[in-house]
């Protein structure tokens, strides 16, 4: 009877509760697929994945691209040779041996940012007049696939611009050309033509990328700097 007795006590919790199976149940198959999850971390990392972190890791240790437009903090150092006329310019990267700076040099994307700076400081330049203070960066404008400086008289009181940072063209070259054609700063050397070449500049790699944003164009108003409008 004993017996009897165990099995008939056994049968209500196997069948009568039945909600109570279901939730054992429940537990074993949550219980094995947590086990399946903590033995996936424990697979190698993926190699993409991991590049993917470093790289974001790293990018965020580095300061931001530099905006674009005039810069106080640059100042011109290039050889006193005559770029353009009464005018020296230098162009290139804020590392580069033509440019000193202020402050901490600022970082730039090679392919879509240049630095430029200029000075007329100790040229002979008869054609700016007796009363010249010199040139001052104003700045660019987009004309085709160009990027066009343009200089003004510095005035006196006000801050001069010696530089900015500018648009790479992906296609297109580098000038420099006075704001007003009276001007003689940033002309070409020759005489010939209202605009000066800087340098010679290869095609970028990837052509998607313009010359400079859209609101740049070439019937749109030049780029003005804040400390150098007149």
């Amino acid at each position: 009877m004993k017996s009897a007795f165990l099995v008939l006590s056994f049968v209500p919790l196997a069948f009568g509760g039945a909600g109570c199976s279901a939730s054992v149940e429940g537990k074993v198959n949550t219980s094995a697929s947590a086990s399946a999850e903590v033995q996936d971390f424990d697979k190698p990392v993926d190699t993409q994945m991991s590049a993917m972190s470093t790289k974001a890791a790293a990018d965020a240790n580095q300061p931001a691209l530099a905006l674009l437009g005039s810069r106080q903090d640059l100042s011109y150092q290039g050889p006193p040779t005559t770029t353009c006329k009464c005018l020296n310019v230098v162009m290139g990267q804020p590392a580069d041996g033509g440019f000193r700076w202020s402050g901490e040099k600022p970082r730039t994307n090679p392919s879509s940012q240049l630095v430029i700076a200029v000075s007329s400081a100790g040229l002979a330049c008869p054609e700016a007049g007796d009363q010249a203070t010199g040139a001052s960066y104003w700045g660019y404008e987009a004309v085709g696939s160009d990027i066009v400086v343009v200089v003004e008289r510095a005035y006196s009181g006000r801050p001069l611009a010696s530089g900015a940072i500018i648009p790479r063209p992906a296609n297109g070259q580098v000038y420099v050309r006075p704001i007003d054609k009276k001007l003689p700063y940033g002309k070409s050397p020759t005489g010939l033509g209202d605009r000066c070449q800087v340098g010679k500049l290869a095609p970028v790699a990837s052509p998607s990328q313009g010359p400079a944003p859209a609101s740049l164009g070439t019937d749109a108003p030049v780029e003005k700097s804040a400390t150098s409008i007149p």
